[in-house]
Parts: structure tokens; sequence; C-alpha cells
């Protein structure tokens, strides 16, 4: 699996990088659609949640590599010590810095297109059935929206501290935006999953 996946993870954060698609235009024309036709499924929806997942890794990328800056430029900040004291101060933590180390754990998220590959494009090809895949993956994304809702908060509060964190507030609030299709798409996903079965593969688009 590891081959095709490096090779699809390239296509799709390639696609996602166009200026179409990172501003969120076409997916969310896309998503318009699907909603408009009552969510019915179409297989192309497959290569959809691909390139939209590669939307949302790129978004991750950025605040990956910007957050750490920004936190370094504010280190030393009295307020951020005394703003929510916790145990954690005594060792030197902020709660804030949770959400940089967060921050770092979550861009595993590259990786994790090798899960949005097995339900969309392979299924079966991972320890989990299709089904289960499916159903996983489709909660995944409504967790991550959590996520950045915790995170948007702390890069909110932040600005007081350095007006450079609207850029990661910005970033946050992109990437909670792009999550709202994918959650749906994702769970389209999963009911066409079930429908096809454990032992059966969801039919995907042919490459254009």
């Amino acid at each position: 699996m590891g081959c095709f996946s490096c090779g699809d993870i390239c296509k799709y954060t390639c696609a996602a990088a166009m200026p179409w698609n990172l501003s969120m235009v076409l997916p969310y024309l896309q998503w318009f659609k699907y909603l408009g036709s009552g969510c019915k499924w179409d297989p192309v929806i497959n290569e959809r949640i691909n390139i939209a997942y590669g939307v949302h890794c790129i978004f991750l990328f950025v605040n990956f590599i910007l957050t750490p800056i920004f936190r370094h430029l504010i280190d030393g900040t009295p307020q951020l010590l005394t703003m929510w004291t916790t145990a954690l101060d005594s060792a030197g933590f902020n709660v804030f810095d949770l959400m940089n180390i967060f921050t770092y754990a979550h861009t595993w998220c590259f990786l994790s297109t090798m899960w949005a590959l097995t339900v969309t494009k392979y299924p079966g090809y991972c320890c989990c059935k299709p089904v289960g895949a499916a159903r996983f993956f489709a909660l995944w994304m409504f967790v991550a929206i959590l996520f950045d809702a915790v995170a948007l908060y702390y890069h909110i509060t932040l600005i007081q501290f350095g007006i450079f964190y609207i850029v990661t507030t910005i970033i946050t609030i992109c990437d909670i935006l792009i999550l709202i299709p994918i959650t749906s798409w994702s769970i389209g996903a999963a009911i066409q999953t079930k429908k096809v079965g454990d032992t059966q593969t969801v039919k995907v688009a042919p490459e254009p």
C-alpha cells in the first residue's frame, strides 16, 4: 500500500494546491450540488473527498510551521503564564502550550490520507473492514472540526499578545470550512460502503 499511497498523496496534494481548490470555491460548489441532489451518491465524490482532504492537509501544514514560530515570538510574556493557572504552570507549561503540542501531533494528517484512500479508493487495504474504516473516518472528520474549534479559540486569544496570530486564526477558520464538506461526503461514503457490503469495493470514479 505504501507505494501507491505516496503517489496518490502527491497527486491529490498537488490538485488541492490549485487556486480553485485551495480557495475552497470548487469544493463548495461541488458540495452544494451534492446537497441539492438530496445527497445522492456519485462515485466521483471519492475524488472530491481526497482533493478536499489535500486542502485540509495544506492548511494544517502551514499552521504547523507558523504556530511554533509565533509562540516563540511571544515567549516570556508574563500574562501568558497567568491567564489560566493550572498544575502545568509549575512544570513551565501553560495550558495553551498543549495546543502547540497538539498542532505538531495533528500534522500526521498527511499520513492519515492513507486512511482516506482506503475508504475512497482502496477499500479493504487496512486493518478494519471497509464499513468500519469508512465509519471511523467520518467520525474522525467530525472530531477534527471539534479540535479545530478549540485551536481557533487558542489562536484568537493569542492575538492580544501578537497581531500576527490573525494569520493562523484565518487559516484555522479555513480549515474548519473545508472540513464541513469533507465530513458530509465521508458520511455519504460510509453509507455507500454499507450498501455495497464489506466484501465488495466501493465503485470509484475512473481516472480523469
